[in-house]
């Protein structure tokens, strides 16, 4: 009788352990909801396909010198570390994660499990790197953290369609038939530029059952908020670039110059522009117009404290100068 009783005691104190045990590695495996108001990455960074990312005062960034895999680095680029073997687009952190896309077909140089030509999609990692988990195979143009949900445009024989996966992959549906770039996420809502039968501005509240309304009226392309301001290319009006205020309505031609694809960070908005044959900076105002470099150029990203972008046709190159101004160089960071 006695050893039956102490039998029952050490199996309960088992059971127990296991439980806890069980209990502690699923809450360790859970991932975290987030607030509503939580953005992977600015507009301006995902419509030039996200090529670097702050957050919390570290950069995350696809390594021109190392086949565009995924580092992370200091704002002043001193601390470089290697997070992925594999070129990486549309990098967004939000909590203890980050979210980007892997693409074997933009890494020059292959090797290791990572690259095989199967190992694309969405991934989630830890900020660090660590926990890789590809969370769908998928080939997509655009993708952006808002909330607890990543946004992505995935195409089809339609030419595409927007859809939305939980953090933990436990959803993941069409909200829009539609090339819907979902690059401008703000305050719980996503604005864009209409594909079909109007191109005006829109904002889906994703909060509101993904209720749609019209924001401004015209023939637009690539809407980027900024407080109460939407910076827009005006594709009516030979692609310039101009504002408008969303609180008196009132719109203003930034610059004539054919824009191919601009940035707004802080004071300023650095574009290209092929027409021109330059990489250009101005004030959000219009003024203090200035040529950076003359070229092509593409993927205009801003952090902190550089603006980075590539020259046309070259993916494994890329510059940056300091904000604000200062001298252009080219950006080679280390490599691991």
């Amino acid at each position: 009788m006695r050893n039956r009783v102490i039998f029952l005691i050490i199996f309960f104190v088992l059971a127990v352990i296991a439980g806890v045990a069980v209990f502690f590695s699923f809450r360790s495996r859970r991932i975290p909801m987030n607030e509503i108001y939580t953005v992977g990455n600015t507009p301006g960074n995902l419509y030039n396909n996200g090529y670097f990312c702050e957050s919390d005062g570290v950069v995350y960034f696809a390594n021109p010198a190392d086949n565009n895999c995924l580092y992370s680095m200091n704002p002043d680029e001193t601390e470089y570390k290697k997070l992925t073997r594999m070129g990486a687009s549309n990098i967004n952190a939000g909590g203890d994660y980050l979210y980007y896309y892997l693409d074997p077909s933009h890494t020059k140089a292959t090797s290791g499990v990572e690259t095989a030509a199967r190992e694309y999609g969405i991934y989630r990692s830890r900020l660090d790197g660590k926990q890789q988990k590809n969370l769908l195979r998928v080939g997509l143009r655009q993708l952006c953290l808002g909330g607890s949900y990543l946004y992505y445009m995935a195409p089809n024989g339609n030419g595409g369609d927007l859809w939305k996966m939980r953090i933990d992959r436990e959803e993941n549906e069409v909200v829009a038939r539609g090339m819907i770039n979902p690059s401008c996420y703000v305050n719980g809502s996503l604005y864009y530029a209409g594909v079909d039968s109007s191109h005006a501005i829109f904002a889906m509240d994703t909060a509101n059952n993904n209720m749609v309304r019209q924001v401004y009226a015209g023939n637009f392309a690539y809407p980027q908020l900024v407080g109460d301001t939407i910076y827009y290319l005006d594709a009516e009006n030979g692609y310039s670039l101009c504002s408008v205020n969303l609180t008196t309505l009132v719109s203003q031609v930034l610059t004539t110059d054919f824009v191919d694809t601009f940035n707004v960070s802080g004071p300023y908005i650095y574009y290209a522009s092929a027409q021109a044959n330059a990489l250009k900076r101005m004030r959000t105002d219009g003024s203090e117009n200035i040529v950076l470099m003359n070229g092509i150029f593409h993927s205009i990203n801003v952090t902190s404290r550089y603006v980075y972008f590539k020259p046309y046709g070259d993916d494994y190159t890329t510059y940056h100068i300091p904000v604000g101004g200062g001298a252009v160089s080219a950006f080679v960071p280390e490599t691991e």
